[in-house]
């Protein structure tokens, strides 16, 4: 005796083939991605995993560029059942559209309108999707739109062989990154908890402007600081050689009987000095930022904070890991 139709059964009978018919392809279609691994519980002096965050199905325009989840329940629920849970996934996923279906009705939650539609017949197209994606997200220029859409680099490795992808909220910060410095901002800065992988957003985002065409005609300069030798060469070796090769990059020669990178900052005139001071209240002005036309010292206690300066007229990334919540998603 058959029991009722499962979750599974909705997947394969109704929502695949909806989407299918709607013009999304099977690379197009992620089933079952992992959001997170789960939260770590301490159990007396060890730990276990909490139970891991995975959506039904994650909608890619291109590769590594979500624009909706979909969440699937089963045939006799209520069409809306899993909304909550698709808008819970797509504010991980930094998405604007979540959508419920038990196969036969289809319910949308809408972000950039802030309404919930449940008279849909069909899933969108992709290319309605990407549509509403780049207004919600104010992607006008073509060309930002185009460095958005580029795939990540896949030239590092995990210690098991496999491909080292990026986590959610570290395709978020790239992304968002990119758009921003692609739209023409020239300060910006990231705010990232230690140990969420700011070195390796850095570098996904030099070869997303890389591969951009940002600057016609050559690839841009990045220079990368920092105060201590060993967050210069660890990067260089671990992250940005095997994504780059050694070719590109370039190390400046070291003052001889220092032996420490705070040095190069003293010296370069776009090492500005970190603002502090009684304005730092101001709106927009950051504490610990950088801003054009100061001088001065980097001060110890921000020995940790990693810079990215590109080109003229030098659009600066700072990288800030003073949060220390452990909340990836600041």
């Amino acid at each position: 005796m058959t029991g009722p139709p499962l979750e599974k059964d909705t997947c394969r009978d109704y929502v695949l083939p909806r989407l299918k018919t709607a013009g999304w392809s099977d690379s197009q279609i992620l089933e079952q991605l992992p959001i997170t691994d789960g939260r770590i519980i301490a159990v007396g002096k060890k730990h276990r995993r909490g139970d891991a965050l995975r959506a039904d199905y994650v909608l890619e325009y291109a590769a590594g560029v979500p624009v909706a989840v979909v969440e699937a329940k089963r045939e006799y629920a209520i069409p809306g059942e899993g909304l909550q849970q698709a808008k819970n996934y797509g504010r991980l996923l930094d998405l604007p559209f979540a959508y419920s279906t038990n196969g036969k009705g289809i319910v949308e939650d809408d972000r950039d309108t802030g309404l919930e539609d449940d008279k849909l017949s069909a899933f969108p197209s992709p290319e309605e999707l990407w549509s509403r994606y780049r207004a919600w997200k104010g992607l006008v220029d073509d060309a930002v739109s185009e460095g958005i859409v580029l795939p990540f680099n896949r030239g590092l490795r995990n210690v098991d062989g496999t491909v080292k992808e990026p986590r959610y909220y570290q395709r978020t910060a790239t992304n968002r990154s990119v758009a921003a410095i692609l739209g023409g901002d020239k300060r910006l800065l990231l705010t990232m908890a230690t140990g969420t992988g700011k070195t390796f957003v850095s570098m996904q985002i030099v070869w997303k402007l890389w591969k951009s065409g940002w600057r016609p005609g050559r690839n841009p300069r990045i220079l990368y600081l920092s105060d201590r030798n060993i967050l210069i060469d660890q990067p260089r070796l671990d992250y940005f050689v095997p994504a780059f090769g050694e070719g590109p990059i370039w190390t400046p020669a070291r003052r001889r009987g220092k032996g420490r990178a705070r040095d190069l900052l003293r010296s370069l005139p776009s090492a500005r000095r970190w603002r502090r001071g009684p304005d730092r209240n101001v709106p927009g002005v950051r504490p610990g930022f950088l801003r054009p036309g100061d001088r001065g010292r980097v001060p110890p206690r921000q020995r940790r904070r990693r810079v990215v300066v590109a080109s003229d007229p030098r659009p600066l990334l700072g990288r800030d890991p003073a949060r220390d919540d452990g909340n990836p998603e600041a």
